[in-house]
């Protein structure tokens, strides 16, 4: 059994759903997972990476006319000539490409980086200034892959959004990094935000990113990506567990070189062979999970408007099909799919839908308790759990089957909610303690 710790404020999928909503993307590949983590295990996924795409949306100007296109030396001039003033992105002229590589894993003594990762291209299209700091007295230089949307607004490929920096800390002295202060007294605060876990012994769990830009002495730019996990304790400096450094040496590209475009492909490009991939993935899963797979990832629907509808659709007739089909497919993408079941389910979602009907969300969480048996393996269970509790207002649910057993307790706090626990074996005899269990406790609820 796997232990779990989520302390108030920072559960999860709390963390992850708005981001992962607005930008159709599933958890950073920063930190692949073998398990539920715990204090002592492999780090979760980061979201560092997907907010900061979602702070590299720069808006176009009112007239919706795409600015005239900059070049580095531009915004170099304007930063000197105007410093903190902000600068709109604009397409680059010339763009920035080259081959990004996993050049240093520090640390990783529980493998959660061995496995090869292949190079990714890079084409650095827009550039822009933007202010930051709490006082905006300064301002930095954003190089970033990006590709225009209908509503104006600039999505990045991946973590590839760097700030120019004039000059960095040699890469070998980055490497050999011990603790979180050092790193962020040579780079500042760290880009984004990210997720934290723990709470045991060894302190909190967190993870720290930062992606710069920096001339190299042959007059092109040297792409550097910094990644951090690090633990401590409240009042003592946060140590290093693993760090992971990505190169890229990168060189103006040639304009309209077909051999460029098809190496190194736009953020465009990109978005449109991940739609296609979206789109052919989806068609493995039956109806209706498939629709709701569809509104969760609408291309472009920053306002959500088509996952919303959804969600208010269900909430109006209520499915026990795809909440079957859903349990049943968790296991698949353990994150994501949970996530989809918070939004169907609870009130308080961010996704501003309609409230439930009290009668109907009874009826929807008797579904949902049915629906346990079409579980594949002990995460979806658990993840499946924790949400039948919050719908109940929280509690504790302690049972014991034979060898197997589950240890959950959840807690509705203003702020945000506590979850701690093992997660179940995932065996049939358990399950069905578990149905009845909440099957009693939902018949004597007032919903």
């Amino acid at each position: 059994m796997k232990a779990l710790a989520h302390p108030p404020n920072m559960s999860i999928p709390n963390l992850l759903v708005p981001l992962q909503a607005l930008l159709g993307l599933a958890a950073a590949p920063h930190a692949p997972e073998a398990g539920r983590p715990n204090s002592s295990q492999a780090p979760v996924r980061s979201v560092s990476r997907h907010l900061a795409l979602v702070l590299s949306l720069f808006v176009l100007p009112a007239s919706g006319a795409e600015p005239k296109a900059v070049s580095l030396a531009d915004l170099l001039k304007f930063q000197t000539e105007h410093p903190g003033d902000r600068r709109a992105s604009a397409p680059l002229a010339p763009e920035w490409i080259g081959m990004i590589r996993r050049t240093h894993v520090v640390g990783d003594d529980l493998g959660v980086y061995k496995d090869p990762e292949n190079p990714t291209p890079v084409r650095l299209n827009y550039g822009g200034i933007e202010p930051h700091g709490t006082k905006k007295k300064t301002a930095d230089i954003i190089l970033m892959a990006a590709r225009r949307t209908p509503d104006g607004s600039l999505p990045c490929q991946g973590d590839q959004r760097a700030v120019y920096r004039e000059s960095l800390p040699a890469v070998e002295e980055i490497a050999n990094a011990k603790s979180l202060d050092k790193l962020r007294d040579w780079f500042g605060p760290q880009f984004g935000m990210s997720d934290g876990w723990g709470g045991g012994p060894e302190g909190m769990h967190s993870s720290a990113g930062w992606t710069f830009v920096s001339p190299s002495t042959d007059g092109n730019l040297h792409y550097l990506s910094i990644f951090a996990h690090v633990h401590g304790r409240k009042g003592e400096p946060a140590v290093v567990d693993i760090l992971t450094l990505r190169q890229a040496d990168l060189r103006p590209a040639v304009k309209g070189s077909p051999e460029e475009t098809r190496q190194f492909p736009s953020a465009e490009e990109f978005h449109r062979r991940e739609i296609i991939e979206q789109e052919a993935k989806q068609q493995a899963f039956p109806r209706p999970l498939r629709d709701l797979l569809a509104a969760h990832a609408t291309p472009d629907d920053s306002d959500l408007v088509a996952y919303r509808g959804f969600v208010n659709r269900f909430r109006d007739n209520p499915d026990p099909l795809l909440l079957s089909q859903l349990l049943a497919h968790a296991h698949e993408d353990t994150v994501d799919f949970s996530m989809m079941l918070e939004a169907l389910m609870l009130n308080d979602h961010f996704l501003g839908t309609k409230k439930w009907n009290p009668a109907k969300r009874k009826k929807a969480l008797g579904f949902l308790i049915d629906a346990f048996t079409d579980t594949k393996q002990d995460d979806a269970l658990f993840d499946a759990c924790i949400v039948a509790l919050k719908c109940l207002g929280g509690g504790k649910l302690q049972l014991t089957a034979g060898d197997s057993s589950i240890d959950l307790e959840v807690t509705l706090e203003k702020n945000g909610d506590s979850v701690s626990g093992n997660s179940p074996d995932h065996a049939p005899a358990l399950i069905r303690k578990i149905q009845k269990e909440l099957r009693q406790r939902l018949d004597a609820s007032k919903q």
